[in-house]
C-alpha cells in the first residue's frame, strides 16, 4: 500500500506534547514515519496481511499505525517490546481477531519499517514467524532500505 520511502499520511490531527524515548543508539521526539516492507518484487506482506483482516480489524489496525506516526513510541492502545537485537514488536488488540502482532525495525532515527504481521494465538511469538521476520530485515539491510 505505502512503498518504503513514501509517507504513511495520518488520518488524525490531535496534536501532542512530543516525548522523548530512548530507543537502540538514538532517541525518538513525537512520531515517527511508518514504511512498510516491500519484497524485491514490490509486495508489501504487511499491508497484505492487514488488507486481508476483516473491515473492521483492518481499519483499527491503520489507526493504531496513524497514532504511532503522530504520537511515536507513546502512542496510545499499543505496547512496544523489543525480542531480539534490532527486532522489536508492536502489540495490539484488534477487533474480532483479538491479539495482533506487527515485527518492525528502525532503520534510522524516525522512520519505523513494518516486517511482518500475524495474529497472536500462543503465549511466545512463534519461530517461524521471527524467522519471516529476521529474513526480511536481512533483506531490507542487504537492499539498502
Amino acid at each position: 500500500m505505502v512503498p518504503v520511502g513514501e509517507k504513511f499520511s495520518p488520518r488524525t490531527t490531535v496534536k501532542q506534547k512530543p516525548s522523548l524515548h530512548k530507543y537502540s543508539d538514538f532517541a525518538i521526539i513525537g512520531g515517527v514515519q511508518v514504511l512498510f516492507y516491500q519484497t524485491s518484487s514490490g509486495r508489501s506482506p504487511v499491508t497484505d496481511e492487514l488488507d486481508s483482516l476483516p473491515v473492521q480489524a483492518s481499519a483499527h489496525a491503520y489507526e493504531l499505525l496513524d497514532g504511532i506516526e503522530t504520537y511515536g513510541l507513546s502512542a496510545p492502545r499499543v505496547i512496544f517490546r523489543q525480542l531480539e537485537g534490532k527486532l522489536w514488536e508492536i502489540k495490539m488488540n484488534l477487533p474480532q481477531t483479538g491479539g495482533y502482532r506487527i515485527f518492525y525495525c528502525l532503520i534510522e532515527a524516525g522512520n519505523m519499517i513494518l516486517l511482518h504481521a500475524y495474529a497472536k494465538k500462543s503465549q511466545k511469538a512463534p519461530k517461524k514467524e521471527l524467522e519471516t521476520a529476521w529474513r526480511r530485515l536481512l533483506d531490507a539491510q542487504k537492499r539498502g532500505i
